[in-house]
């Protein structure tokens, strides 16, 4: 039985089908070192998010335990003044009030307490009357004597209200947080925490009190030394700025202090820590920026995971950084050499094609019959 002649010309071609097959299905399965390398970024990327955002709850967290360590500690130094000051008053009316007439008995209760100072000489105490008179108030003695009941500080608080409602609840005492002018400022106000306790022989309410911005700066002590010790991965630390925008840590620069320093500047430092400030306004979240690696001193992608710690008064502005190549995962072997691209493997298949249609229906088909 004799192959018609197309029959041989498809024998004759199909060697060179299967070849030009087996170049497509390599072509398929070799890797595009681009895309390969976009997948490895976005793989890297994904693992650090998800542990910078753990460290910096956990940063988050321990900020947290220690501002509420400093503020009891605050709140209980606060109580211990106003109790020692209710004493000493308790005890000059128990033994004057038999001999002096009320009016000295007060003005001598008040003059006690007038020059005491402490925590540092930030400290003092004042007596207002339970109707919202002003009985002491040492920086302030022009006010001695006002009626202070619908007085607000600039955020419209009304501030002789809170202090009344406090010495109202039961015991005869409470805290009160408002904002008060700061100790250098007849015009600057600032958080103010303040204790008071009700003193009834006169209708009274006596109270100190202590500005946030020094208490902060014992947070800062606290939990500066903790947060320091931090490390992760390769490159891995925690940043802190404070409720005033300064960075109290700034690991992206000390740990370049062994990288020479015409590899980073300070407006590289002050446009990453204006990015960290702003997605932290924004209410958080992972910024990337190029910053100097600490081992090689090259540029490379570092990421930041940033939130806010917000706790009534205080804001402050915590986060966890690292190099995205501590992240990265391990290239893959390549399976061709370089030369043998995706690209080039198809325009030799579509070549040899090519070529094997044009000789099959060139070459006469010769076979004995």
């Amino acid at each position: 039985m004799r192959l018609p002649h197309w029959m041989w010309r498809l024998l004759g071609v199909l060697p060179a089908l299967l070849l030009a097959a087996l170049l497509v299905f390599q072509a398929a399965g070799t890797p595009d070192p681009d895309q390969e390398a976009r997948q490895r970024q976005d793989e890297a990327l994904r693992l650090a998010e998800s542990a910078l955002r753990n460290e910096a709850n956990h940063a988050h967290t321990y900020l947290s335990t220690q501002q509420q360590s400093v503020l009891t500690t605050l709140k209980q130094r606060l109580a211990e003044q106003v109790d020692g000051a209710h004493a000493i008053i308790s005890a000059i009316y128990s033994t004057s009030s038999p001999v002096l007439p009320p009016n000295t008995l007060k003005t001598l209760i008040r003059d006690s307490l007038r020059n005491i100072r402490f925590f540092a000489g930030r400290g003092y105490f004042f007596i207002d009357g339970m109707n919202g008179d002003v009985v002491l108030m040492p920086l302030h003695p022009q006010n001695e004597g006002r009626n202070l009941l619908e007085n607000r500080d600039d955020q419209g608080t009304f501030i002789m209200k809170g202090l009344i409602h406090a010495a109202q609840q039961p015991g005869g005492s409470g805290y009160f947080s408002y904002r008060w002018y700061a100790p250098d400022s007849t015009e600057r106000m600032v958080e103010k925490i303040a204790y008071v306790r009700y003193f009834a022989p006169y209708d009274w309410l006596i109270g100190a009190g202590e500005y946030v911005p020094a208490m902060e700066r014992s947070i800062i002590d606290e939990a500066t030394p903790g947060l320091s010790a931090v490390h992760f991965g390769q490159s891995g630390a925690i940043g802190l700025a404070d409720p005033m925008g300064q960075m109290v840590l700034f690991p992206e620069v000390s740990q370049n202090q062994r990288v020479p320093q015409d590899t980073f500047s300070i407006a590289n430092g002050a446009a990453v820590q204006a990015l960290i400030l702003h997605k932290a306004h924004e209410g958080g979240g992972l910024v990337l920026f190029d910053w100097p690696h600490p081992d090689s001193g090259r540029q490379s992608k570092r990421a930041a995971w940033v939130e806010r710690l917000n706790d009534g008064s205080v804001e402050w502005v915590v986060y966890a950084s690292a190099h995205l190549s501590d992240f990265m995962p391990p290239a893959a072997l390549p399976r061709l050499p370089v030369l043998l691209t995706p690209e080039r493997l198809y325009g030799f298949a579509f070549l040899l094609l090519l070529a094997a249609v044009l000789v099959a229906w060139l070459w006469p088909v010769r076979h004995g019959s």
